[in-house]
């Protein structure tokens, strides 16, 4: 019997060779539009999971056969990579309304940070310099209108140009005994309100002096005066608004700080000496976390975040020896009241930074995760409930004290929905959709923070703080529900107001923002 053959055509693509099925010259990957209109590459992203494979995306280029052909350059950034300088000088802004779009509505530049850490070294570019030198009369329009009052001593410009008082050992006593007597034991220089106060020219220029020419001499021979007199210094430029200088400093006080070994667990040292260690590395770690922001648009100078000890929460060290006491018994009891008040501020303080220190979740998709975020506002929830607990004790163990106790407790909640609309910004610039709960978050405690210090003579000229809710506000109102956006626009025409009847130079960037936000709304 004869042996039959079938002839089968196969049918391969004309540039891969690769069996086809179809009678098309091309495979589906090697397809090609006849008009040869657009062409397809292909760009492999970097490994996401160890062993997983990366993901290859087509991109389309469009091509115009009336053109020279060029070379197509694909650029990817991570967002762990994203700097928010790099974009703004890539970016040509074409005006004002442009930039304030880009800085609200752009997920890219952190509201918190904007209005002090940033503002200084976003001015300093080029086309943002200019854009405020053209609209330099829009912020005389809106103060022009306002009388702004004037705060200032008049004769404190006498006394700031003078040394008389300066060279008098007599005023320096004078002065260090009314600072322990009454400051010491409520005030925490790390905490001071970021607004810039009147410089005494003469000194500050010293001081400048000073660093810039023994910087390196004092790194080389550290010492811990030196440590804590350099972090007065850096606390006293930071409320100047001199911020590239305080981190110039700053990363001397950091060298001289791990010379010395500071950041070690010594057990060699007396009681007094490890106390003074551990309690100006947790004060300069705290600083240095506030100074380099959330997102890490600067760099951490202190790698790691000390233990939380006990041992720094004991009242003792904040009471004055009985052998130097010269108190009476009411000012001993003011005195105790204050040192407790200090212990549990300090240790508030301590514990926040712990949680608002994202460099354990670094990762873009762990920032990304509406749990972490919930979870970080609960443990700051249960850290300010602490704090009412023992302040309520306090008004029961002193009565006559009220005042203070109060005082105390105001400072400590707007720190606390300050901390909490630094958590909820870092969740919405991560997001990857909508959250209705975290968004309501927002709105509650932007208008509780308004109606708290618009009511506070403490904080009642603070533009930082209004600043920071306007942005807040602008920056979210779009996921408002109706009553949400109505209640937000009445807030922000009324702190609209304030900032315009506190204005200052420093402000002038953040003044044009917020006015033109407004605008862009109505």
């Amino acid at each position: 019997m004869d042996q039959v053959i079938d002839l089968v055509e196969v049918r391969s693509c004309f540039k891969c060779r690769v069996e086809t099925k179809s009678n098309l010259k091309y495979c589906k990957k090697c397809a090609i539009n006849t008009s040869f209109t657009t062409q397809f590459y292909s760009y492999e992203f970097k490994k996401t999971k160890i062993g997983k494979k990366p993901l290859k995306v087509a991109i389309e280029f469009p091509l115009n056969p009336q053109l020279t052909r060029e070379l197509d350059i694909i650029y990817y950034i991570s967002p762990l990579e994203k700097s928010v300088f790099t974009n703004l000088k890539l970016t040509r802004f074409q005006n004002l309304t442009h930039l304030t779009n880009y800085i609200l509505y752009s997920n890219q530049v952190p509201n918190t940070q904007l209005i002090y850490h940033l503002s200084p070294d976003l001015k300093n570019i080029p086309q943002i310099k200019q854009i405020l030198d053209k609209n330099e009369k829009i912020i005389d329009q809106y103060i022009s209108s306002i009388s702004i009052p004037n705060n200032r001593d008049p004769n404190s410009c006498i006394c700031s140009n003078s040394l008389n008082l300066v060279n008098d050992p007599n005023f320096w006593t004078e002065l260090i005994k009314l600072y322990i007597e009454f400051c010491l034991p409520s005030d925490d220089l790390l905490f001071w309100i970021p607004a810039p106060i009147p410089k005494a020219s003469r000194i500050n220029s010293i001081h400048e002096s000073i660093i810039q020419s023994k910087s390196k001499k004092d790194s080389i021979h550290a010492k811990f005066a030196n440590i804590q007199a350099l972090y007065i210094y850096c606390q006293v430029l930071f409320n100047n608004g001199e911020i590239s200088l305080t981190r110039n400093c700053f990363a001397t006080l950091s060298r001289m700080l791990y010379a010395l070994g500071i950041h070690l667990d010594a057990a060699k040292f007396d009681l007094d000496t490890n106390f003074n260690r551990k309690l100006i590395l947790r004060r300069v770690s705290i600083f240095d976390i506030s100074l380099a922001g959330t997102y890490k648009f600067y760099p951490n100078y202190i790698v790691e975040l000390p233990k939380f000890s006990n041992a720094l929460y004991d009242i003792n060290w904040y009471l004055t020896p009985s052998k130097w006491s010269k108190f009476e018994e009411k000012e001993s009891i003011k005195e105790y009241l204050e040192a407790s008040i200090t212990v549990i501020k300090n240790k508030f303080y301590d514990k926040t930074c712990n949680i608002i220190d994202f460099t354990i979740n670094s990762s873009t998709k762990a920032l990304r995760n509406d749990k972490l975020v919930k979870t970080k506002l609960k443990s700051l929830n249960l850290a300010y409930s602490e704090v009412l607990g023992h302040s309520q004790n306090l008004k029961w163990s002193y009565p006559q004290q009220v005042k203070i106790i109060e005082k105390f407790e105001l400072s400590v909640k707007v720190s606390y929905i300050h901390l909490s609309l630094i958590l909820l910004e870092c969740w919405k610039l991560n997001k990857q959709g909508k959250n209705p709960q975290l968004t309501q978050k927002t709105l509650k405690f932007s208008i509780g923070l308004f109606e708290l210090i618009s009511q506070s003579e403490s904080y009642k000229t603070d533009v930082f703080y209004y600043y920071l809710l306007g942005f807040s506000l602008l920056s979210n109102i779009k996921d408002f529900d109706k009553e949400g956006k109505s209640k937000a626009l009445e807030v922000l025409e009324k702190l609209k107001v304030i900032v315009e009847q506190n204005h200052h130079e420093f402000n002038n960037l953040n003044l044009l923002l917020l006015g033109t936000g407004l605008k862009l709304l109505n």
